[in-house]
């Protein structure tokens, strides 16, 4: 056997056990692969028993095979989970108003105003060659200028309003803009909100009130449906859905019930000597939630034309009576003197 033929023995003996090698690592790493796979489905049919076990049953570390490891396990996930929720379902924030600063005794805070802005206030319309408008309700300017002297206004929109950092590049801000263009001086709107400070329940979007950090018995609520205040609707006025009527009166009608509404509460406050003032939930249940101005606006007009029907009354009976008198008509009868009047007593 010559040299070259020894070389090449050798290397095919190196090659085969190199391969008979490799094949038994392969048969280890196999192993060790499906040990990992099948172990890892075990603890993830455990974990989930586990959680079952924590939501389902009232004392889950008795439950059968319960093991204290994979308990904490489950109870983190559990917390983890519910954190998450929260975090997706409710507003940032406790308070979406901040707290107010102490007021000298006998003093009192204003109401607070919360608006929706679409259908409410605001409606916007495509046109062909412009684009998407947003037209004003007739009256806006005037009710945010009046409303802004007796009420703390919160404009609280279905729209994204630009306020939470989000991670994408572009974020809506469609409240803040309008509120920019209604108010760019910052002196009526007091504060701006939107959808990311609103609860969602069931798919839906509802708007807290509790999270305004104010006292229900001070909040109102202006909105063209109920749904949006699932847990308040005492608290809440119902304006009809506006959709570009120009002729629509509707802010008109209710900036009367409203500023009613501010001078009770600084009747009950300063002659009645009442620290909280009036309750707008009572206000707003004697009128009802639908149509409130309206109701409100007729129960004034009544009363209005019954004073001067009954001062009118007053006045012409006072007329006739003093024209009888003249006419002597209705003289005086008085009884005949008894006795002789030159005598004494």
């Amino acid at each position: 056997m010559t040299i070259n033929s020894k070389k090449r023995v050798k290397q095919y003996l190196n090659n085969a056990l190199i391969l008979d090698n490799f094949k038994t690592y392969r048969k280890i790493l196999f192993v060790i692969g499906k040990t990992i796979k099948y172990t890892l489905w075990v603890s993830f049919g455990l974990f989930w028993y586990h959680m079952y076990l924590l939501k389902k049953t009232d004392k889950p570390e008795k439950g059968f095979m319960a093991n204290e490891t994979f308990m904490n396990f489950a109870k983190s996930a559990d917390y983890a989970f519910y954190d998450l929720k929260l975090l997706l379902t409710r507003p940032p924030v406790e308070k979406l108003l901040p707290d107010r600063p102490p007021l000298p005794p006998g003093a009192g805070y204003p109401k607070t105003l919360v608006v929706n802005m679409r259908g409410t206030l605001v409606h916007s319309e495509y046109k062909f060659g412009s684009g998407f408008e947003i037209l004003k309700r007739p009256g806006l300017s005037v009710f945010l200028q009046r409303m802004s002297r007796f009420y703390e206004i919160v404009i609280f929109g279905d729209e994204e309003s630009g306020v939470r950092i989000s991670l994408y590049k572009q974020q809506s801000q469609i409240v803040n803009d309008i509120c920019d263009a209604l108010d760019p001086n910052y002196q009526m709107i007091m504060a701006r909100l939107g959808r990311e400070s609103t609860l969602l329940k069931n798919g839906k979007y509802i708007k807290d009130l509790s999270y305004m950090n104010r006292n229900l018995k001070d909040v109102v609520y202006i909105d063209f449906q109920d749904e949006k205040v699932e847990f308040h609707k005492d608290n809440a006025i119902i304006l009809p859905l506006w959709e570009g009527n120009p002729d629509d009166r509707e802010l008109y009608d209710i900036m009367p019930f409203l500023e009613s509404i501010n001078i009770l509460n600084l009747i009950q406050l300063i002659d009645l000597g009442q620290a909280q003032g009036c309750d707008i939930r009572q206000e707003i249940k004697k009128f009802g939630r639908e149509g409130t101005g309206k109701k409100y606006l007729e129960i004034q007009n009544a009363r209005r034309d019954l004073i001067l029907k009954q001062r009118n009354t007053g006045i012409s009976g006072m007329v006739s009576s003093i024209g009888k008198i003249q006419q002597g008509q209705n003289k005086p009868n008085f009884p005949p003197p008894s006795g002789n009047l030159s005598g004494r007593d």
